[in-house]
């Protein structure tokens, strides 16, 4: 017998010995903890959402050509409607609030305050290349700005997707700083004006400042930030940010600037304050003015990895190409005080957390059809010290990830081993994956959160889409010789729960600013913790909170298994309104 829930209404749970299909609960299409959100008119799901804007490689393949700069390939969906920005300051700066030269109130920062004076470009190409750098700008939002001490040039810097990105491309040329600069870059058309205003042309090695970066090598530089040819605090987006952007935006239409591109296209509205222009590229010749842009992004492989954005058709997607080596735009990420591994990779599993009080006024948005101000997730709680979750009454077994190194706890329950951490693996190419707020030191207790495709280790197997990977287990994100949890094994949880979380909850990891946990008992040794979660229509939720854990079924519908520590509830649910990214648990095969 199957209970529905409908939209949020609660319906008690009642006991049925072993009749798994009791505790479990169908679709719920309002909200994935089934909590009451706000239902502006407004907020609507649109069809070709900017959450299914995915990573793509070619590594190799013809997928992904550039012949005279024009690109083939897969392109993102071009989100419908246009996301409200909200420019938070930087949380990790001191000082005065500088004033743009727009005359707005920057964000906090320690960047040199004033106005920056640009010269004009008298090689506008048919109009597409304006006067002034400030032309490029967004007049409605306050910039911080930022000088680098190298050669004393300034740029407007402004919140993005949880990071503090240059608003503006890189025009740094300085060959005694960075001798691989010499014979390395190029302006647009030959002319130093041009990149006075539009930022200068680099190829791989001279972005990364590294000569085996070169075209054609893999550039493995580790796993950290890499400063490249950045100022010094400063470094190349890596795949990460690069992909949290993407996610963001959804459509090329919210990044690009009004002005620097074609008049024939579409016009941009630059909702955050990024002002990508449309640069073009050198590739065997210059091509591209005022149609297309680029950014590089920090990716260990042999294919170029970079950000492209189009004007014609306005997608935004991350690409890779082989073929040939190009020279296009840098943008550099300010550096985040937290380790030093940011957030490509967090921190190893064996490393200690101390227990701390943190802050947190992150914000992810999207543009999934909604114009109205997403939430913002404002909380305190205190991360417990790594191992404090687990029951000190209860044997684990162990299991190693050999990808990365890492060491989970495992536990047996009901004939099935399960990890009894959530997975902290950050090497996937399919979907994507974020630390909490996207601060590493979650990642550390609480594991990653991961988006359905990343999950499932399947492109097809977006929020909508129906996953039909067999009715097998999918070994997905997990490593060899282990799986997603099928539903049916989530489903199985509750029934041993009898649809009671307490049984479930880690000892440590529960509670925050309004939510008090005490009645965790861990009696299975699964520790589930409260990792929250972040949906992309009102961004990272929920710590202390709510567990969410991925489980497969082949179906159109997000699947997991759902604990709620306020309602002292264990549930099976589905939700399919917005895209969502939860923890991973593995079950080993048998």
């Amino acid at each position: 017998m199957r209970f529905a829930i409908l939209g949020i209404a609660a319906i008690a749970l009642v006991a049925c010995g072993t009749d798994e299909e009791s505790f479990f609960q169908e679709w719920d299409v309002d909200d994935p903890e089934a909590l009451e959100l706000s239902s502006d008119s407004d907020d609507t799901e649109s069809s070709g959402s900017g959450a299914q804007t995915r990573y793509s490689s070619s590594h190799g393949s013809t997928n992904d050509v550039l012949s005279s700069g024009k690109e083939s390939g897969g392109n993102s969906s071009n989100a419908t409607g246009t996301a409200t920005s909200s420019m938070a300051a930087s949380t990790n700066s001191s000082g005065s609030n500088p004033t743009s030269s727009f005359g707005t109130t920057s964000s906090t920062a320690t960047y040199s305050s004033g106005m920056i004076t640009t010269p004009s470009s008298s090689s506008a190409s048919n109009g597409i290349i304006p006067d002034s750098r400030d032309d490029l700008l967004n007049r409605t939002v306050g910039y911080s700005v930022l000088t680098d001490s190298r050669d004393g040039k300034r740029y407007r810097a402004v919140v993005v997707a949880g990071r503090t990105w240059m608003a503006e491309n890189l025009n740094f040329s300085d060959e005694s700083y960075n001798p691989l600069l010499k014979g390395n870059t190029r302006c647009y058309a030959n002319d130093e004006k041009n990149c006075d205003v539009m930022g200068r042309l680099y190829n791989r090695a001279a972005a990364l400042n590294d000569q085996k970066c070169a075209f054609g090598n893999s550039c493995a530089m580790g796993n950290g930030n890499v400063q490249g040819a950045c100022p010094s605090g400063w470094h190349v987006p890596t795949l990460a940010e690069a992909q949290a952007l993407v996610d963001l935006a959804g459509n090329a239409t919210v990044l690009r600037s009004a002005k620097g591109w074609a008049k024939t296209l579409p016009q941009g509205t630059d909702t955050y304050g990024i002002a990508f222009a449309g640069t073009g590229l050198w590739d065997e010749s210059f091509d591209g003015l005022g149609e297309k842009t680029y950014a590089w992004v920090y990716h260990a492989a042999a294919p170029q990895h970079y950000i492209l954005i189009k004007g014609d058709d306005n997608s935004v997607a991350i690409k890779s190409f082989p073929s040939r080596e190009v020279y296009i735009p840098l943008r550099c990420v300010k550096d985040v005080p937290l380790s030093s591994s940011s957030i490509i990779k967090s921190s190893s599993s064996s490393s200690k957390v101390s227990s701390s009080s943190y802050s947190s006024s992150s914000k992810v948005s999207s543009s999934s059809g909604s114009n109205r101000t997403k939430l913002n997730y404002t909380a305190t709680y205190s991360i417990p010290t790594k191992g404090a979750q687990f029951n000190p009454n209860i044997n684990y077994g162990t299991m190693t990830d050999p990808r990365d190194g890492k060491t989970y706890r495992t536990i047996d329950v009901d004939g099935k081993t399960w990890m009894a951490e959530n997975l902290d693996y950050a090497g996937t190419t399919i979907g994507s994956s974020y630390c909490f707020n996207m601060d590493d030191r979650f990642c550390n207790i609480y594991g990653r959160l991961y988006d359905r495709e990343a999950a499932v280790q399947d492109s097809k197997c977006t929020y909508t889409a129906y996953c039909n990977l067999g009715k097998d287990t999918v070994q997905g994100i997990c490593p060899d010789g282990w799986h997603i949890p099928l539903r049916s094994e989530g489903q199985r949880l509750t029934v041993i729960t009898n649809g009671k979380a307490a049984a479930l909850e880690a000892l440590k990891g529960w509670g925050n600013d309004t939510l008090t946990v005490t009645n965790a008992k861990d009696s299975l040794g699964l520790s589930f913790i409260g990792g929250g979660d972040l949906v992309d229509a009102t961004g990272f939720r929920d710590i202390g909170a709510y567990s969410f854990t991925w489980l497969h079924d082949e179906s159109n519908t997000q699947t997991y298994l759902l604990i709620r520590a306020k309602d002292d509830e264990s549930l099976v649910r589905g939700f399919k309104t917005h895209k969502t990214w939860f923890s991973v648990r593995c079950v080993k095969n048998q």
